[in-house]
């Protein structure tokens, strides 16, 4: 038994190919792999991510790997680790606050030349004006 394939001129069976059909589709075909780039930045920001969660002391690390990345509730995380709810809240706060530091110095922006050289000059505006009141204030 042979299946049938209707097109505009004739019939012809399915699993016959013509000659048109093969000019309608490419020859080679690419593979649907990832760009390289992106692979990279992917990688780059997981060994960033890992390395300020190794950071973080083991108390705010065990919260923040448990509710965080093993999606575990507040509850049950609490229970696992032998602590109260508010304690385990407490934790994971800390450690979110934490993570948000640590990461913050990698993904932040560098200040234009001019913003950095007014900032510089009013710090050390700030330093002058508080080293001549110590001097006023021993002589005074």
């Amino acid at each position: 038994m042979k299946l049938w394939r209707q097109s505009r001129k004739d019939h012809l069976p399915l699993d016959e190919s013509s000659p048109a059909q093969h000019r309608d589709f490419p020859q080679r075909f690419e593979p649907w792999a990832a760009d390289p780039e992106n692979l990279y930045t992917k990688q780059e920001l997981r060994e960033l991510v890992e390395k300020a969660i190794r950071s973080l002391s083991a108390i705010y690390r065990e919260a923040l790997i448990l509710c965080d990345i093993e999606g575990m509730s507040a509850k049950e995380a609490a229970e696992v680790l032998g602590i109260n709810v508010a304690a385990l809240k407490s934790r994971l706060l800390r450690a979110r606050l934490m993570m948000r530091e640590a990461l913050t110095s990698s993904f932040e922006q560098p200040r234009p030349f001019g913003r950095r050289v007014v900032d510089t000059a009013a710090e050390i505006r700030n330093m002058m004006g508080m080293a001549l009141m110590r001097v006023a204030r021993r002589q005074g």
